[in-house]
């Protein structure tokens, strides 16, 4: 064989496992990794101070930060916890975790855009709450480049309505 056929086969090679590459990888950005990461950007309440008893609407925005698009489904998953005010004071944080709600997200987030979904609580007569978000978890449905970002936490405090005297 030749110089010029070794060259030949070579390019050939090249250039073939770069289009292979490409179609493995789909849409990926470069700079970025291979695969989707979908993380809780971020958190709002509607209305902004709900008192106990009044429903309450949780928006969670999801973002994927990763280089190419997740193809759905995935799951986010609401959890609050909460305890004794006084436990959570002095740092020995929320005794009691529930599920509230897990929404299961269908279709395609894009590279770099983001998904809202929403939850509805009915706002509990105490004043502190842990919220916990989960996102392609427990059971992780999409492949990320990231798997230990995939969670959320904050602590939302309740304005308790003042007794009435009667």
């Amino acid at each position: 064989m030749d110089i010029k056929a070794n060259f030949t086969k070579i390019i050939g090679a090249i250039v073939l496992s770069t289009l292979l590459g490409l179609a493995i990888s789909g849409n990926a950005q470069p700079g970025l990794s291979n695969e989707p990461d979908l993380v809780v950007q971020e958190v709002r309440v509607s209305p902004e101070s709900p008192t106990p008893g009044e429903s309450a609407t949780i928006t969670v925005v999801v973002a994927n930060e990763g280089g190419v698009d997740a193809n759905g489904p995935f799951d986010v998953d609401f959890h609050i916890s909460f305890g004794p005010q006084e436990l959570a004071e002095i740092g020995l944080g929320f005794l009691v975790g529930i599920r509230i709600e897990k929404k299961i997200v269908t279709g395609v987030v894009r590279r770099g855009q983001t998904r809202e979904v929403q939850f509805s609580w009915e706002v509990l007569q105490l004043p502190q709450f842990k919220f916990q978000f989960f996102v392609d978890s427990p059971v992780s449905r999409i492949f990320e480049s990231g798997e230990n970002n995939n969670s959320f936490e904050t602590i939302f405090e309740i304005d308790e309505a003042l007794p009435t005297q009667g």
